[in-house]
This record gives structure tokens, C-alpha cells and sequence, in this order.
């Protein structure tokens, strides 16, 4: 959950193999920025007369699009900052258009009541149109609709590059890669801007900035937030999640459970808190409760038979294929036991934090990975 493995030769893949053929159309040969370039049946040139057609290469293009999350939010901010050539700091400088941009709606809204309100001043103007250029000419290139989610789009490429199960956000959905009938027609995650596309337009595109999810973490709780990398966990950074399931039985005849979600007090306080805010957009805890009586009174219900004697018969019995651990704990608890294989199959972290608390790990000799931590269970 949340946690994914950086694979560099696969954002290089993605870059070379899938968005590269979209984009050479709009470069020379040297690698800059054909300010010619126009769709076509169209006469408009949207690089023409643009500051991004003199600060924009191909290979800058690959940068924002391969590297890892620090450097992209880096690039996006220097290279916004060249293109505007703001005064102060490219994040005042975008506060300002955004300004300008409400009062030119609240105008527009006064106009259409029979009002007659002081329109944008010249420099405003000036300012919001020139933004709408450079913005527009950075959409050309970077024109995820297009490049990803069409019907000639690359999205079921990069999902099948990715290799998720589920969520990375919730590990509850499964988000298969399924294509009927050999086309690219069927299923797939959906692709979240972990930094959002109206703050980092330049990373539209890139490879760590996209996180294979559900609609529902993706659009429902999401949605508009803006992530940032000082508030909130990014899965390509950390080295896992930073929380722990448990859970207390408040009335064992009721099967009245109560699942609880601890952070790590063992890590930094500003990483607690990166924790603690994720966890709330995605309302894990609230979510989490909601299938606690069914994944937990699963677990109940087989934690009484299968003991370390039950696994070890169970292997006597297999021992033609010679299973392993992890095979034999799939089999029984339907989910992945190694911490690295958790987005493999749904509620895979919350049954290993289950099994742990309740010492059948330690038991079977499968914790492992992390420091073992003491939880008490209370009970009535």
C-alpha cells in the first residue's frame, strides 16, 4: 500500500518506446521545438512566438519525463520559471494569473446580470494572456488526454508497463490490465497526477508522476487536492508505508471488531504527519472499518486451526511441488505475504499487520523486513 518500486529502465521504456513516437512530430531534428508545427487540417501554430519554444529541447522533454519525483518538481519550477520570467517567484507568479483569472470570471458574472464592471486592467491583460499562450503551447506537448487516454492513446501500454494489482492508494480494488477481443478496449487503472497537472503542467506526462489507482482514490476522495511533496507520501520515495493495521475485539460473540491504524512512532515527526494527512484524504480509517467485519471474522475464523504443526502438515502433504512459505500463506489468507507484494492481491497489508498482531507470523517464522513490533490486543 502507497509504497512502489522506482524502475528506471521502465520510465526510460515509456519514454522511448510509447511517448517519444507521439512527440517527434513536433521537434527538428536537432531536438528543439519546430515552431512551424501545426495539427493537422489546422493553420495554427501553437509554438510560434513562445518563450517554451526557445527553453524547451527534446531531451529536457525526457528529463521531465524519466526522472524521479524531487527532480521533476524541480525541472517544473525552473523551467516555468524561465518560460514566465517572473519578478518574484514562479509560485507568486502563478497566485497572480490565478487572481486575475477570478476576477475575469466575476467580471464576466457581472456582465451577464445587466452590470458594468471595470474590466482587467492593461497589465492584467497582458499578464493572463501571455500565460494562456505559453500554458496552451505546454499542453501541445504535453497532452496526456491525447498522448494517454484516447482511443489511440498509450494508457493499457503504460498500465501493462506498470504491473499494478490494486490501488496503490487503498490495496482494496483490483486495477487489472484486461483488453477484449486483442484491441486496447477494456479495463485499466486510472493514472493520478500525484502532482497535479494545474500547478506542474510539465509533468502531464511523466513516468513517477503518474500512480496507477481506482476511480475512487483518484477521482472520489482525491480529486482536487494538491499533493505536495513537504505534506503528503509520494509511493516512489518512501521505503514503506509508515503505518500499521490493528485492531481490538469489543464483543468477541458479536464479532464486534474496532480496526485501528497506527503510525510509526519510530520515524521522524515530519514523516508521521506526511502519514497522517494521506491517510486522512484517502480515508483509510473510515474504509478500512467498513470491510473490517468481513476481512477480520476471515482471518478469526482461521486463526484457530492454522498454526505452525497445521503449516508444517501442509507441507509434508505438498512437498511433491515443494511450496513455499508465502505459497502456503496464500493459499490460506488469499493475500501476499512479502511487504514488497502487497499491492499484489487486496487487503494484503492489512492481513499481515492481523497475522502479525495476533503473533502467527512470529509463530511460523514469516515476519520479516522490519523490526517486530509489540501491539496489545485488548478484549473485553
Amino acid at each position: 500500500m502507497w509504497k512502489l518500486n522506482p524502475n528506471d529502465k521502465n520510465a526510460e521504456d515509456y519514454f522511448q518506446k510509447l511517448v517519444l513516437p507521439k512527440l517527434k512530430k513536433m521537434f527538428n531534428l536537432d531536438g528543439t521545438i519546430k515552431s512551424t508545427y501545426h495539427k493537422q487540417r489546422s493553420t495554427k501554430t501553437p509554438f510560434d512566438g513562445t518563450n517554451l519554444s526557445n527553453k524547451l529541447t527534446l531531451d529536457v522533454v525526457e528529463e521531465l519525463i524519466v526522472s524521479r519525483p524531487k527532480k521533476i518538481s524541480y525541472l517544473n519550477k525552473e523551467i516555468l520559471k524561465n518560460i514566465f520570467n517572473p519578478t518574484t517567484n514562479i509560485h507568486d507568479y502563478l497566485a497572480k494569473v490565478n487572481q486575475i483569472e477570478k476576477k475575469e470570471k466575476q467580471i464576466e458574472k457581472e456582465r451577464k446580470k445587466g452590470n458594468n464592471p471595470a474590466g482587467l486592467t492593461t497589465n492584467e491583460k497582458n499578464i493572463v494572456d501571455r500565460y494562456r499562450k505559453e500554458i496552451e503551447a505546454i499542453n501541445v506537448i504535453f497532452d496526456y488526454d491525447s498522448v494517454i487516454n484516447s482511443s489511440t492513446g498509450i494508457g493499457y501500454d503504460l498500465a501493462k508497463l506498470l504491473n499494478i494489482n490494486t490501488c496503490t492508494y487503498c490495496n482494496r480494488i483490483y486495477t487489472l490490465t484486461v483488453t477484449k477481443n486483442n484491441k486496447e478496449v477494456g479495463i485499466r487503472p486510472q493514472f493520478d497526477h500525484w502532482l497535479p497537472r494545474s500547478k506542474y503542467p510539465l509533468l502531464s506526462l511523466s513516468y513517477y508522476n503518474l500512480i496507477p489507482s481506482c476511480y475512487l482514490c483518484n477521482s472520489s476522495l482525491k480529486g482536487g487536492v494538491d499533493f505536495t511533496l513537504r505534506k503528503n507520501i509520494h509511493p516512489y520515495i518512501i521505503k514503506n508505508a509508515g503505518f500499521r493495521f490493528c485492531f481490538n475485539v469489543d464483543d468477541l460473540d458479536k464479532w464486534d471488531f474496532n480496526l485501528s491504524i497506527v503510525v510509526n512512532d519510530d520515524y521522524k515527526r515530519s514523516f508521521q504527519n506526511k502519514v497522517k494527512e494521506t491517510l486522512k484524504i484517502f480515508a483509510i480509517n473510515e474504509i478500512s472499518n467498513a470491510h473490517s467485519f468481513f476481512e477480520l471474522r476471515d482471518i478469526m475464523d482461521k486463526f484457530p486451526d492454522y498454526d505452525s504443526t497445521y503449516v508444517e502438515e501442509l507441507f509434508d502433504v505438498m512437498k511433491a511441488i515443494r511450496p513455499s512459505k508465502e505459497d502456503i500463506y496464500r493459499c490460506i489468507f488469499g493475500t501476499a505475504l512479502l511487504p514488497c507484494d502487497h499491492l499484489n492481491r487486496p487487503f494484503s497489508k492489512m492481513t499481515y499487520d492481523i497475522l502479525d498482531q495476533l503473533e502467527l507470523l512470529e509463530n511460523l517464522n514469516l515476519l520479516r523486513h522490519r523490526k517486530k513490533r509489540k501491539i496489545v490486543v485488548f478484549t473485553p
